[in-house]
């Protein structure tokens, strides 16, 4: 199962953030990633997430804007909170 979970949400909205920010269009992005447009908009919507070789390449595309882009961008800052919700993630996974 491929559930998103609140930390691939937030992940999508930053992606999405930094996508405005530059204006970059989803079929910018699915183009530079190998994807069809529908993945990007279904991650936009929280019903798909995307992998951690599509942030990396996404990041590129970034990166051939502003240098200053890293994984960090896209990634919810580390909180405890954020830590709650992937070990809660993780353990409702193991449970299953």
């Amino acid at each position: 199962m491929n559930r998103v979970s609140k930390f691939d949400e937030r992940v999508a909205k930053n992606v999405t953030k930094l996508r405005k920010k530059y204006k970059i269009s989803v079929e910018d992005i699915a183009e530079f990633i190998f994807v069809d447009a529908s993945f990007i908009r279904s991650v936009e919507c929280y019903d798909k997430k995307y992998n951690l070789r599509h942030l990396y390449l996404i990041m590129a595309l970034f990166k051939k804007i502003d240098n200053s882009v890293t994984l960090d961008s896209l990634l919810p800052k580390c909180s405890e909170n954020i830590i709650k919700i992937l070990q809660n993630d993780t353990r409702s996974k193991t449970k299953a």
